[in-house]
């Protein structure tokens, strides 16, 4: 049989048109290496779409339970409700107290107070601003007795809650806000106590929670902690450790059963009294946060939340430190989420 003309021809052409085996592998070990790069880039923008799921959810919810804009601190007073703008006038009349007992450090010296709390009843604003003291002097101080009093009547309302929030401006407002929009138990079955303290320090911890261990009827199941965020700009990261380890200790021997959660230390806008400048105080509070994730497991028996809430989202107010409504809608959501988790 007569050999076909040019086939040889034809089969070497095909074979320079295909790329050989080697050229193959090559493409596809660069097609994996392509993909493993891009790995970060597709969880950063999965978490970005996360966020901003969240994120609508909290606006969708704060937009449901205040229509037409009527939202708690709304800068046009005029339009709000008379009962809701002498609230923002004594909350203001408030900070400025806040701010002045903090600049002349004296405890009990609080201009303002007879106006804000007739009748000499100056221990309530005393304890929503506590004056910054020494930490070594508040080990055993003895109170007074209407202090104690009226720290009893307070704790006598919260000794049966199953969930304790406790820590400092962000968990009283958060608390505010829950109660604000007819939720103080974020619509589960169980019961809670918010127990935050504006301004608290971590040398204050121990007096906020002292008198809620004594009465306490029914210890409680679950206890959130966010607390240090003042602490950063005065205390170093040493001693910050080491009030973090005696508290959580006093804790677990307090409530040996109860989970403790841990929740991390907010970014703030504006660090007041900070020295090193906003990415030193960032640093430190990354750090402080590793610290106390690490000690909150030693005693056992815990939980960590690590909120997205951070500097670039539009979760603050015009101070840079608390949250907006928005912000605490999303701050409560985590709060719910994790008593889900362990209820």
């Amino acid at each position: 049989m007569p050999r076909r003309q040019g086939g040889g021809r034809a089969r070497r052409r095909d074979r320079a048109r295909s790329p050989p085996r080697n050229n193959q592998r090559v493409l596809r070990n660069r097609a994996a290496q392509n993909l493993r790069e891009q790995r970060p880039e597709r969880r950063q923008a999965n978490v970005a779409r996360g966020r901003a799921n969240r994120v609508n959810e909290a606006r969708a919810v704060a937009d449901r339970e205040h229509p037409a804009g009527n939202i708690p601190g709304a800068e046009n007073l005029r339009e709000q409700r008379p009962e809701r703008r002498r609230a923002n006038i004594a909350r203001g009349r408030a900070n400025e107290a806040q701010a002045v007992s903090e600049q002349e450090h004296l405890a009990g010296n609080i201009p303002g107070a007879e106006q804000e709390h007739p009748a000499g009843d100056i221990h309530a604003l005393q304890r929503e601003h506590p004056a910054e003291r020494d930490p070594e002097r508040q080990r055993g101080r003895k109170r007074p007795s209407e202090e104690l009093e009226d720290l009893v009547d307070d704790t006598i309302t919260n000794t049966e809650a199953d969930v304790w929030c406790l820590g400092d401006s962000i968990m009283y407002w958060a608390g505010n806000r829950a109660a604000g929009t007819s939720k103080p138990t974020l619509k589960l079955n169980t019961t809670i106590a918010w127990l935050g303290v504006r301004g608290l320090h971590w040398h204050d911890f121990r007096h906020t929670v002292e008198y809620q261990v004594l009465f306490c009827n029914s210890p409680p199941k679950i206890i959130f902690i966010h607390l240090g965020g003042n602490d950063l700009s005065s205390l170093s990261i040493l001693d910050i450790k080491d009030y973090i380890k005696k508290e959580l200790s006093y804790m677990r021997d307090a409530f040996p059963d109860a989970v403790i959660i841990w929740v991390d230390i907010l970014q703030r806008r504006i660090w007041k009294g900070a020295t090193g400048g906003w990415v030193g105080i960032e640093q430190k509070r990354k750090r402080v946060n590793r610290i106390g994730r690490q000690l909150l497991k030693d005693v056992g028996n815990v939980d960590v939340i690590r909120t997205d809430i951070d500097a670039k989202t539009n979760f603050f107010r015009k101070d840079g430190v608390h949250l907006n409504d928005i912000g605490l809608e999303f701050f409560l959501y985590e709060i719910k989420q994790a008593i889900i988790k362990h209820l």
